[in-house]
């Protein structure tokens, strides 16, 4: 397309291209073969603003070489990342390396440019978010209301152990903390004739292995900051100030009134995220709590705690659906504890808008 025919192709913003012009040069990584795209160089005194920011996949390219850019470097490789630029004046689009605007024209007024660029772009996001989940709000409520069961499980299990059993905690904490491993470190005395090895002393040498009974789990069950009530009442009380009603016309018109501040837009967009981020977070450590009383948690625990060596002597054991740990010794402890498995297990999904998972 010839210079005569680029000018006046765009004689307003055009927002409709962008969406294509992105589409192009993803799938072709030639910006500069989008349809009505100007290439000629611009005057340094051409208003400007952006309408989009690109970046380029050179190994799509067909010589494999950079994007010619037609301020600086019209017939020559140039740039990978860039920017989609509509000149009002001559009413075109032009796609430009992203460092040649604030050296061709007036770097405050080009930085300006981007700047209302991004901030635009922020809006339209924040925008095009809530429309799709703002209306959601109340079945997440819903979801919430429906997992308390299931932490006031969990919150009593781990208040209970705490409370009949803290020397244990405290040192099966520390064992998590240290990466978990259940292990005895044992001492083997050698005679003197026997050879250098290990630790030398005057009757001989000492020999120091250490003996693994594997990996305690349920890390959440030795949280000191577990708290699963407190969490999901924090989630419940987010959501509850952001909601404006189910219906998602009801949504969109408090996205209309609110669409010209940005931080009124992303107020609930981030609370949101935040809720789905804390309700997932919540649910793995649900499974963490029933992830400690299994039989072979139990059995490990009961190993290891039976070795002559161990720092801390106990019996572990699972009958009936009953998870008791003795802690032998002059501070003896006990814990005793059914875990309301099915009560656990009810963690309902957090659900989202159709077509927008991950969002």
């Amino acid at each position: 397309m010839d210079k005569r025919s680029q000018l006046d192709a765009y004689p307003t913003y055009p927002w409709a291209v962008r969406s294509p012009f992105l589409k192009h040069v993803a799938a072709t990584a030639q910006p500069e073969t989008f349809p009505r795209i100007c290439t000629s160089t611009p005057p340094r005194d051409a208003r400007v603003e952006i309408v989009a920011e690109f970046t380029v996949d050179r190994s799509k390219r067909p010589d494999g070489q950079p994007v010619p850019c037609p301020i600086c470097s019209p017939n020559a490789p140039k740039y990978l990342e860039g920017r989609l630029a509509w000149f009002p004046d001559e009413g075109v689009i032009r796609a430009i390396g992203h460092e040649c605007g604030d050296k061709y024209f007036d770097g405050i007024t080009f930085r300006r440019a981007v700047a209302a660029s991004r901030h635009r772009d922020a809006l339209l996001a924040a925008e095009e978010y809530l429309e799709h989940h703002l209306h959601y709000v109340r079945r997440w409520s819903a979801v919430c209301d429906a997992l308390d069961p299931a932490c006031r499980e969990a919150q009593r299990l781990h208040d209970r152990f705490i409370k009949d059993a803290p020397r244990l905690y405290h040192h099966l904490s520390e064992i998590k903390r240290s990466g978990g491993l259940l292990a005895v470190t044992v001492e083997v005395r050698r005679a003197s004739g026997e050879g250098p090895r290990g630790l030398r002393t005057s009757s001989g040498s000492v020999d120091v292995r250490e003996e693994a009974f594997g990996m305690l789990t349920g890390e959440a069950m030795l949280m000191r900051s577990f708290a699963p009530l407190k969490k999901l009442m924090s989630i419940r009380t987010s959501l509850t100030e952001i909601d404006v009603g189910d219906d998602p016309t009801t949504a969109y018109d408090w996205v209309c009134e609110n669409s010209a501040s940005l931080d009124r837009l992303n107020h609930p967009v981030k609370v949101i995220q935040k809720a789905q981020a804390d309700y997932a977070e919540l649910c793995n450590r649900l499974d963490g709590i029933a992830g400690f009383f299994t039989p072979d948690n139990f059995q490990r625990l009961n190993a290891w705690g039976g070795h002559p060596d161990t720092p801390l002597r106990l019996r572990a054991s699972v009958r009936q659906g009953i998870f008791t740990i003795d802690v032998e010794g002059h501070d003896a402890e006990r814990i005793l504890l059914t875990p309301k498995f099915d009560l656990l297990a009810q963690k309902p999904e957090w659900p989202m808008p159709q077509g927008r998972e991950g969002d």
